[in-house]
């Protein structure tokens, strides 16, 4: 994808992954930082989008606004089985909470016998990373068959150095889709940009939207743009941050009469100072 390629913040959804597209990985999950640069671009963006941008990840909400504090966006977490759209409560749909209990207490009884693994308990999912203890990524990914195996219901996500249980049947696709049914982001083309086999079902999801969809980093995809790293997406995104907040300041400012400016919404508040409503 050229690194000049522009959005239009009146007409654009912007979907972000987290790990691996707005953050580098990290030996550990707690581990990551989010640039100051990235998170004032992302402001930016928001602001100048109308709020249609949404962080999808795998990582909970509560984890997700801690890293993006003191932004509050609109968020997916746990690939999709949290959902927060704009200032509203947290939406959790459910899963079979006996069942995760039982795969909780397997991957830790598995994780004793290997110090080097890190178990990572969610609503609806377990996830055992070995990025620390690579040569036991065979033994994990069977320790993972054998439990889908065991457990009627569950799905095997195969990340960067992780296999992650999970419950509930939902995944980036879908909090793609709640989100566009929904305002701001409904109407708009969406943009989805990933970087992990995870981010897979978002790429297929905005494809049949007519949106674009963009991996970070070289591998098979079902995206139809690339960039080749993520430090040239992270160029690019804030470039197109300031482009974004250029041409919707320079449309205000046009504004005579007390109209508004084409596509502004009155009442969108910069991220940064979005509290609790309801």
């Amino acid at each position: 994808m050229p690194e000049d390629n522009e959005l239009d913040p009146y007409s654009t959804a912007l979907f972000l992954d987290f790990d691996g597209t707005l953050v580098d990985i990290a030996d550990r999950p707690d581990a990551v930082i989010l640039r100051a640069d990235i998170r004032d671009a992302l402001d930016l963006l928001h602001d100048a989008l109308d709020g249609a941008l949404a962080v999808v990840s795998g990582r909970p909400v509560s984890e997700l606004d801690s890293f993006l504090a003191p932004l509050r966006l609109p968020v997916a977490g746990v690939h999709g089985i949290e959902v927060r759209n704009g200032n509203a409560d947290v939406q959790r749909h459910g899963y079979d909470s006996a069942a995760l209990d039982r795969l909780v207490a397997s991957a830790r009884a598995f994780a004793a016998d290997h110090p080097a693994l890190l178990v990572e308990t969610k609503a609806g999912s377990v996830a055992i990373h070995y990025r620390q203890a690579p040569e036991l990524g065979e033994a994990v990914e069977s320790f993972a068959d054998d439990c889908a195996q065991a457990e009627p219901g569950v799905e095997i996500l195969h990340g960067k150095m992780v296999a992650e249980l999970r419950l509930g049947g939902r995944n980036k696709a879908d909090a793609v889709s709640h989100f566009m049914e929904r305002s701001p982001f409904a109407g708009r083309t969406p943009w989805f940009f990933g970087d992990d086999v995870t981010d897979e079902d978002g790429f297929r999801r905005v494809n049949e939207l007519g949106g674009q969809s963009v991996r970070i980093g070289p591998g098979p995809t079902a995206a139809r743009h690339s960039f080749e790293s993520i430090g040239a997406f992270h160029r690019w995104l804030v470039r197109a941050a300031e482009r974004a907040a250029l041409a919707k300041t320079m449309e205000e400012d046009e504004v005579t009469g007390g109209n508004q400016a084409r596509g502004t919404r009155p009442g969108i508040r910069s991220a940064k100072t979005m509290g609790n409503v309801t």
